[in-house]
């Protein structure tokens, strides 16, 4: 490390790597540099290939080893970068820190503070040349490190500015690559004033979201927020060069262009008499676990959502509950039905003509678990299979059977 970039090969440079960390896989990307102003430094530092550690590693805590004049002060220096670059392995060494500095008191150091601000700004800068100059590289960067620098969000809201370039997220474009928040704003229609974005476990479920309705409708952009630190980080991302960011499962959203829904429900299919039996056995049959039933404005291919209420703490916080485990308990939601939905009219027909088959109540309550799901907020998914089960059961032993001549 105290040789110039130019006089160590890159297999030098790998070799260093394997012999101070122990780790056999070739690190994703080294940053190898010295400077004299405004401090002197001399520096080789690593991304790793993985954010887990093999079990052979050597350096099984984050820090990076502090040398001053080629004598070693501190093995795990973790005041050098903040937490959210934690994943840099490397070397650092300045003749500028003295060698009699105590260990107990290096984090109070001026010089220390220098060498962690030249540090941070090279390695921010390495990544953005990564993303810019080689984006399948920072995509495989992303995967195994996207969670540190969102983690950094929530823990480091100063640096915010720092970390916002660098976020990737899934989109409802559907082109099956992940997008920047400036390249969100770019793509927004002139009407557009929010940043949309919905929780989700992954990218495939979350497609099949209730609450994508009305965008699709629209096509609007929807971000997708899939890891488990996004409902933690959404309170402090709050806007983009000045897009408020919203969730689509607000129950108070309001959309450009609302006329695009106006005739979603007008269904003359049932009378508004039936269906309102419909929402009354709804409300009997899922009880205190609904704060009330109600007619949506919004869908169009989809039977059911939730919603929050006004009072209820947002999808967001419900999230942050569930992953600490808390007291967790299912949320009371508002149900809204698509009055012009097919099962729905089929439903409520039948709770019309035959209020006491068995199929009614058993279809509204897994209508509710199926949003609850979708939802990512159902504590034990593996709990409707019995229901599933009868209500096939039901659905099969009331098909009609064609005969053939000889059966007849």
């Amino acid at each position: 490390w105290r040789k110039a970039p130019s006089e160590i090969t890159q297999e030098e440079s790998r070799q260093f790597y394997q012999q101070v960390t122990m780790d056999f896989e070739e690190p994703q990307r080294a940053i190898h540099f010295s400077s004299d102003a405004p401090i002197h430094i001399r520096a080789l530092l690593y991304i790793p290939a993985t954010r887990e550690k093999s079990v052979l590693n050597l350096r099984k805590e984050s820090g990076l080893q502090l040398y001053s004049h080629n004598i070693l002060i501190q093995e795990y220096c973790q005041d050098l970068l903040p937490r959210w670059l934690g994943f840099v392995e490397g070397v650092v060494d300045s003749e500028d820190l003295p060698l009699n500095v105590s260990r107990e008191t290096i984090q109070n150091t001026r010089i220390i503070r220098q060498l962690g601000r030249s540090i941070r700004k090279r390695v921010l800068r390495d990544l953005k040349n990564m993303a810019d100059e080689d984006p399948d590289s920072y995509m495989a960067f992303w995967k195994q490190f996207g969670p540190f620098l969102k983690e950094g969000l929530s823990i480091d809201p100063d640096s915010k500015e720092e970390i916002l370039p660098f976020l990737r997220f899934h989109s409802s474009t559907g082109n099956g690559g992940l997008t920047t928040l400036d390249a969100y704003v770019e793509r927004m229609p002139d009407y557009q004033e929010e940043i949309y974005y919905l929780l989700g476990d992954d990218p495939v479920s979350v497609t099949f979201s209730p609450h994508l309705d009305p965008f699709n409708t629209r096509q609007l952009e929807v971000l997708y927020l899939l890891d488990p630190i996004d409902p933690f980080i959404t309170s402090v991302l709050t806007d983009f060069e000045g897009k408020n960011l919203r969730n689509i499962a607000d129950a108070d959203l309001e959309l450009p262009g609302d006329s695009a829904d106006a005739d979603l429900n007008n269904s003359d299919e049932i009378s508004d008499t039936v269906f309102n039996q419909f929402i009354g056995r709804c409300v009997t049959t899922l009880g205190d676990r609904v704060i009330e039933v109600r007619t949506s404005k919004v869908l169009k291919d989809n039977p059911a959502r939730l919603v929050d209420p006004a009072e209820q703490p947002s999808s967001d916080l419900q999230r942050v509950y569930k992953y600490l485990e808390q007291d967790y308990q299912i949320p009371t939601k508002v149900l809204e039905i698509n009055r012009s939905h097919p099962l729905i009219q089929d439903l409520a027909r039948l709770v019309d003509q035959e209020p006491g088959n068995d199929l009614i109540n058993l279809s509204i309550e897994q209508l509710f678990e199926n949003a609850l799901i979708i939802d990512g907020l159902h504590p034990n998914p593996a709990s409707i299979l019995p229901r599933v089960q009868r209500i096939m059961e039901l659905a099969v032993r009331t098909m009609p059977v064609e005969l053939n001549e000889e059966e007849e």
